[in-house]
């Protein structure tokens, strides 16, 4: 059976015997299953979101959660298709949530709410620090210190980008969804990179296997 990781794996053997690079092997192997695997998310998350009419606050989860794993690592399934449905699972039911969110906070109390997710990403960062997942290959280095730096620009550009919406959208209902959206995408990736963050993908991991999801 053709999957993701095959088809990575494949990839990342050519794209290093062309360079002369064998060593660099599992990390473009890691790279272009995550950039496959988040295409076909993607485009299964729009559709997905679009029927359920969550368009708009799954694609900001998405927007602001992605490019942080991307610097930050975190837990995987070991499998893309069980990865995929654990990320569409994990997608939708924040979309809601933010819905959810929306009908009774008031705009100060989704300002606390997006300031608390700073902070719990800054103190997660510094605690565990960025890092792959164990579901890779142990040859995979560790970030640099300049990829750790990159995840704490990434924060502040983000505080100040909501601060920026919170300013100049008129629109309170559409600020709000802006503001929560992306908080909870900081909140999801703030978890995967701790231990119990990956306890909780593993469980999942198993019992998606359990049932014949593989």
């Amino acid at each position: 059976m053709i999957t993701v990781r095959h088809l990575s794996e494949k990839a990342s053997l050519y794209l290093a015997q062309k360079a002369g690079k064998p060593e660099q092997i599992p990390v473009l192997t890691y790279g272009l299953e995550l950039i496959i695997g988040e295409t076909i998310k993607l485009t299964l998350l729009i559709l997905i979101a679009y029927v359920l009419d969550l368009l708009l606050p799954m694609l900001l989860i998405f927007c602001t959660s992605i490019p942080l794993r991307v610097l930050t690592g975190g837990q995987h399934c070991s499998s893309s298709l069980r990865c995929l449905v654990v990320s569409l699972i994990a997608y939708v039911s924040l979309g809601y949530l933010v819905t959810y969110l929306l009908i009774f906070m008031s705009p100060i109390t989704v300002l606390l709410i997006a300031f608390l997710a700073s902070i719990i990403l800054a103190v997660t960062l510094d605690k565990f620090g960025p890092g792959y997942s164990v579901n890779y290959s142990n040859s995979l280095s560790r970030p640099t210190k300049k990829v750790i730096k990159l995840s704490y620009m990434f924060l502040a550009v983000w505080l100040v980008a909501i601060l920026t919406v919170n300013v100049l959208v008129d629109n309170q209902a559409l600020c709000s969804t802006i503001i929560i959206s992306t908080a909870l995408g900081i909140y999801w990736q703030a978890l995967m990179i701790t231990p119990l963050g990956h306890r909780l993908i593993n469980s999942v991991d198993k019992g998606l296997c359990a049932i014949g999801i593989r």
